[in-house]
């Protein structure tokens, strides 16, 4: 008869598997106006082609790099921190 000696107990944590990292991420929720969605929905729409549909959230995140990087720029419209008062 065959003894064996179990070694030390494995768990999935100790395998080393090359799996990407996931991109952390943080959740927003903002109240918007029907016009806003609408502008959103659209904008979805006109960026979208039979290949590739955009989503509203991804058109919001375009958004936000676009806005970062004009003001990164100093290109800023004026007009757009005006339509923050408006609203």
């Amino acid at each position: 008869m065959m003894c064996i000696i179990p070694g030390p107990r494995r768990t999935a944590n100790d395998l080393e598997v090359d799996v990407p990292k996931r991109e952390k991420s943080k959740r927003l929720q903002v109240v918007i106006s029907e016009e806003q969605d609408s502008l959103l929905t659209k904008t979805a729409y006109h960026l979208s082609n039979p290949e590739r549909l955009v989503s509203k959230s991804e058109v919001v995140r375009l958004g936000i790099a676009m806005l970062n990087r004009a003001v990164e720029d100093g290109q800023l419209d004026p007009e757009l921190l005006q339509a923050l008062d408006d609203h």
